[in-house]
């Protein structure tokens, strides 16, 4: 079924990958890193329909990975646009194995290009053409089109965003932090699984603020809510949207303090599209049919119950919650043409003007929203240094710099009676890129897995422990 994507005359419209109808040389697109885009092996071709409601000149930027030279083509009637792509190097290309395949899969990075020309395009339906010849691999994230008529009011746009944006100095100078997958799928070293409730009910604060100490961190980000509907705390509006998925004990206002005591902040994770109970509108399920890639109804819908529970949350935990760490986003502007984060994004201020935001774009797909604070960097490997605390190349090239390692269990843990998988690095490879992203004022996070009660395995605590005392010099 053709799928028709509106552009806006007044914003930019994105065409996700996922729309275009292939025409030749596509490959399968699991597996290729992302459920948005196109995957070229050879020569090939793809189209997307537009409906554009006025004329307008419209410039454009092209998402990509390539991994060699690729020659790319842009027609629209008789109007044609010819550039080469050239590879791309980002972030690191380096692969790590992990116990879950697919965390493996092509770790490359990815970018974001202008177009060289622009298109003159008439109101009506149009077939944009895209043609990629001269590849190994060359894949189609998004495709940007930005009319020029509005491009003074999206520069103001972007301009005042930039203005709102805090510094991420204060807290990367101090070191490093952990990035804690803690859920209701968790599972511990032998034994039965708990209750979710029961688990949050038993969860030692002070030991885990003691564990991550003595690691090193000087941040946390703490899963509240993945892979499930559940929230560690009794929050009126979670429950309203979630019934029966809200804990009696807040197992997030203990936490903090126990981390205050210790010098260490602490961030939240939570995945956007999930908590909204918008399920159709999630990234992983690649449902971009025509009733929904323009229903900007549903969008806002979805924003909406998202800024109803983001205040809530800031309002009850204000200034101590330090930063988020927001997944899942990637998906929404790419599945309704036009980027809503802005509403978002001012919800996440709720009872900390000064909170640090970031919205996880995905893996390798290029991000595109000036209403971020810091990339997300889900890289996972050690890659470049940050540059006077920014990405200077890749999918976040111009962002505030943030980097994962996944250090052990992929994300987290989540086989039965299985030990947390052994660390993918020592201590002598990761404190150099850390003391490396102190020194030039980024964010970088360790990952690491924990059992149900929510410690981390021996190995991992021994090489963090030595990686501190190399980092801070104790």
């Amino acid at each position: 079924m053709k799928k028709v994507r509106k552009i806006a005359v007044d914003q930019k419209t994105w065409l996700a990958g996922k729309i275009a109808s292939a025409q030749s040389g596509l490959c399968a697109q699991r597996g290729t890193g992302s459920p948005y885009c196109l995957f070229f092996r050879g020569s090939g071709s793809a189209v997307w329909t537009i409906d554009v409601e006025k004329e307008d000149i419209f410039g454009m930027k092209l998402g990509y990975f390539s991994g060699t030279a690729s020659n790319v083509s842009l027609i629209l009637g008789d109007q044609i646009i010819s550039q080469t792509f050239e590879p791309v190097k980002g972030y690191s290309q380096n692969k790590i194995p992990m116990r879950d395949p697919w965390m493996m899969q092509n770790p490359e990075d990815s970018e974001s290009v202008d177009i060289v020309d622009t298109f003159r395009i008439g109101p009506g339906q149009h077939e944009l053409r895209i043609t990629v010849s001269a590849c190994t691999d060359f894949r189609v994230y998004y495709l940007e089109m930005i009319p020029q008529a509005s491009l003074a009011s999206i520069k103001k746009i972007e301009a005042r965003a930039a203005r709102l944006r805090p510094d991420i100095a204060p807290i990367a100078k101090k070191g490093y932090g952990l990035f804690i997958h803690w859920t209701a799928r968790t599972k511990p070293l032998y034994g039965p699984q708990k209750a979710y409730e029961q688990a949050v009910n038993d969860f030692n604060v002070e030991m885990f603020a003691d564990q991550a100490a003595d690691m090193g961190a000087k941040f946390v980000i703490f899963t509240a809510e993945h892979v499930s509907l559940w929230f560690p705390a009794p929050l009126k509006v979670w429950e309203k949207y979630h019934p029966g998925c809200t804990t009696k004990r807040d197992l997030i206002a203990d936490l903090i303090p126990a981390l205050e005591k210790r010098g260490i902040k602490f961030f939240m994770y939570l995945h956007l599209p999930q908590m909204a109970n918008y399920p159709e509108s999630y990234e992983g399920g690649y449902n971009y049919n025509n009733d929904q890639i323009n229903n900007l109804g549903q969008m806002n819908e979805l924003c909406s119950r998202l800024c109803e529970m983001l205040e809530e949350i800031g309002n009850r935990y204000g200034k101590k919650i330090a930063g988020y760490w927001l997944d899942g986003w990637g998906g929404i502007p790419l599945k309704y043409g036009i980027d809503p984060t802005e509403k978002v994004y001012r919800a996440t201020k709720a009872g900390n003007p000064g909170r640090l935001t970031s919205f996880a774009f995905g893996v390798r797909c290029p991000i595109f929203t000036p209403w971020e604070d810091f990339a997300c960097g889900e890289y996972r490997v050690i890659g470049e240094l940050p540059v006077k605390g920014y990405h200077s190349c890749g999918q976040n090239k111009g962002y505030q710099y943030h980097s994962i390692i996944v250090l052990d269990d992929d994300w987290w843990h989540d086989w039965y009676d299985t030990p947390i998988a052994e660390p993918q690095y020592t201590a002598d490879q990761l404190a150099p890129f850390l003391r490396g992203c102190m020194e030039n004022g980024g964010l970088v996070s360790i990952n690491t897995a924990v059992y149900q009660d929510g410690t981390v395995s021996p190995l991992t605590k021994a090489v963090m422990r030595q990686t501190a005392r190399m980092v801070y010099g104790k």
